[in-house]
């Protein structure tokens, strides 16, 4: 079970990096859209909005040695993963496969680490977050700010 995780680990990064890094490489053509898929990708694109998706995505390399920044990672794909499916379920329905694919690893990848979002959202550190907040605002109050 310990190679299923890491090959669908190291699957689910491939994907995001290389597709991605192809928003600012442009190493794979982009096919023609028509429609509201092309308009839906245009104002993504026009907006600079699919960049910053793109940034998200191809994090992945810098959040590999953690486990704890993959849990990071994989919370903050959640919601691309979402818009991914809810694109082509309702603007192109062509690449519903694929979009099943990714959410399926992503899902089986999140069951797995379950245990370090816990520990990545632990009493501990929110603890620690309040002493640090805290620290500061009373250093700042007794500063006169």
């Amino acid at each position: 079970m310990k190679y299923v995780i890491v090959i669908v680990r190291v699957l689910l990064g491939l994907v995001f990096v290389v597709f991605g890094s192809n928003a600012f490489l442009k190493f794979m053509p982009v096919p023609e859209m028509h429609g509201q898929a092309g308009a839906f990708m245009t104002a993504l694109l026009s907006s600079g909005y699919m960049y910053v998706i793109a940034v998200l995505q191809s994090s992945r390399l810098v959040s590999t040695p953690r486990r704890a920044l993959r849990s990071a990672w994989l919370t903050l794909l959640g919601p691309v993963i979402v818009n991914i499916v809810l694109y082509h379920v309702f603007l192109d329905p062509q690449g519903m496969p694929v979009a099943i694919v990714i959410s399926a690893l992503a899902l089986f990848f999140s069951g797995f680490i379950a245990s370090s979002s816990r520990r990545f959202f632990s009493r501990d550190i929110v603890r620690r977050c309040r002493e640090v907040i805290g620290y500061q605002l009373l250093k700042a109050v007794a500063d006169g700010r």
